[in-house]
């Protein structure tokens, strides 16, 4: 498929951001952990990644997990998925997740949102893949 230079230039540039990993309870934190977060935006679409390796001191509060987005979402299409993995390195199995823009949940059956025991009990190494599309305003 021809693409114009036009549309190129337009966008695909990656950008940096600092997601915020939030939850319903007690809000977890990062602390000697790494949490990653870019983003490209071509017209009104959205493609963000975001990478979490959990740390030695990294404390996992209470309660539902979220991850921010980049750039808000236009909220009259809905709501947008993304897929992910969630990697227990202790071990060394991967869990498919989804990125919802509210919530991130779990393949676990049945379907529940992460928390600091879904879809394992998390632990220093393991790691946290997000990929997520969506329409902004």
């Amino acid at each position: 498929m021809y693409i114009p230079t036009t549309q190129l230039s337009q966008g695909g540039l990656w950008n940096t951001y600092t997601p915020s990993w939030t939850s319903t309870g007690t809000q977890p934190a990062v602390v000697d952990g790494t949490l990653l977060g870019n983003y490209t935006q071509i017209g009104g679409l959205i493609v963000a990644k975001v990478s979490l390796t959990i740390g030695a001191s990294t404390t996992f509060g209470t309660g539902s997990y979220s991850m921010s987005l980049p750039v808000a979402e236009d909220s009259t299409v809905g709501f947008s998925a993304g897929p992910g993995i969630a990697f227990d390195s202790n071990p060394g199995v991967v869990y498919i997740v989804h990125w919802r823009a509210a919530a991130l949940l779990s393949n676990a059956s049945p379907i529940a949102t992460l928390s600091p025991s879904v879809p394992f009990t998390w632990a220093s190494g393991d790691q946290l893949q997000l990929t997520i599309t969506y329409k902004t305003t």
